[in-house]
């Protein structure tokens, strides 16, 4: 018999390319920097109607990456 893995409601995702992981710019981010990043992602619409139009106050994104704000706003 072979397992079937369950499939949960995994729900939408930020997928970061290889282009954008293999740069130097992202190499040289800190890790907290990577995770502001992939926050402003979540952010972007599908449709991209909001490019350009994306705002995360430093207290929202320190409390949804879970670290102090003074972490973020250096």
């Amino acid at each position: 018999m072979s397992k079937k893995r369950k499939r949960g409601n995994e729900g939408p995702f930020v997928m970061v390319p290889l282009t954008i992981l293999d740069t130097p710019a992202w190499r040289a981010m800190s890790p907290i920097a990577r995770l502001v990043w992939i926050e402003l992602r979540r952010k972007l619409r599908n449709d991209r109607l909001n490019n350009g139009k994306i705002y995360l106050a430093c207290r929202v994104a320190a409390k949804k990456i879970g670290v102090n704000k003074d972490t973020i706003c250096s």
